[in-house]
């Protein structure tokens, strides 16, 4: 019932997003294996993906009007860390 009350040219438009966001990740990987980048650009890009999702994961995590509890967050960040640095020195 709702096809019928929106326009066909929104819902055109709307599918059109949805094959473009579709495909998104399809020519990133073709665009990655085409294109060689510097590790440093590639280590850059990383971490500011990294905190990009972190932002994302920080905002959601952390209600806004009710008391949240941020330590849990914390800790598992931290214990992440630990975690990361005994690998890279497991390595050498």
């Amino acid at each position: 019932m709702s096809m019928m009350l929106s326009s066909p040219k929104k819902h055109l438009t709307t599918a059109w997003i949805k094959i473009a966001l579709s495909l998104s990740t399809l020519l990133g990987v073709i665009f990655a294996i085409l294109i060689k980048v510097p590790a440093v650009l590639n280590n850059i890009l990383i971490s500011f993906i990294a905190g990009i999702l972190l932002y994302i994961i920080v905002k959601e995590f952390l209600p806004e009007k009710k008391k949240g509890q941020p330590i849990f967050f914390i800790i598992g960040l931290a214990l992440f860390f630990v975690f990361y640095l005994f690998i890279i020195l497991a390595r050498k």
